[in-house]
């Protein structure tokens, strides 16, 4: 069984960050699911590296080995937030 992961922010470094602000200002690597991660473990070994989703941010790790995913906006303006499942599983 793996254990629940650890979700973590990525680092940026700073000329990086800098330029991401000068075109959004608002912007936040925190809040920038390009730079979230995971990593699994098993019986208290690590057994993967720096995991990335394929899409979304990650939100919470909830029991029985699933965590739960805030899904990318399409390009079409909603007025709803997608979520989503993962249960993670060894293969």
């Amino acid at each position: 069984m793996v254990s629940s992961p650890i979700i973590y922010t990525k680092g940026i470094s700073e000329a990086a960050y800098l330029r991401r602000r000068e075109e959004e200002p608002t912007y936040s690597q925190i809040r920038d699911p390009e730079f979230q991660r995971l990593i699994l473990f098993e019986n208290g070994q690590q057994i993967s590296g720096d995991l990335k989703l394929p899409y979304g941010s990650i939100k919470a790790s909830l029991p029985d080995n699933k965590i739960l995913v805030k899904i990318k906006p399409s390009e079409m303006e909603e007025d709803v937030n997608r979520y989503g499942f993962y249960q993670l599983v060894k293969k």
